[in-house]
C-alpha cells in the first residue's frame, strides 16, 4: 500500500511541476533608458530607441 500512495504523490508533484514550466510571463523593456514597455511597442515612447529587450519571468 505504501508504494501505491507514493506513486500517486510522485505523479501529482510531476504534473504540478510541468504546469509551472509551461506558464511563462514576459516583460519588455527599453535597453536604452529602462522604460517598461507593452508587448506591441516597436520603439520607446520615452527616448525613441528601437532596441527593446524581452525578459522571460
Amino acid at each position: 500500500m505504501a508504494s501505491a500512495s507514493t506513486s500517486r504523490f510522485d505523479r501529482s508533484v510531476s504534473s504540478s511541476t510541468s504546469k509551472w514550466s509551461r506558464a511563462c510571463a514576459y516583460s519588455w523593456e527599453c535597453r536604452n533608458c529602462g522604460e517598461a514597455l507593452s508587448e506591441d511597442a516597436e520603439e520607446c515612447p520615452r527616448c525613441g530607441a528601437e532596441n527593446i529587450a524581452r525578459y522571460e519571468l
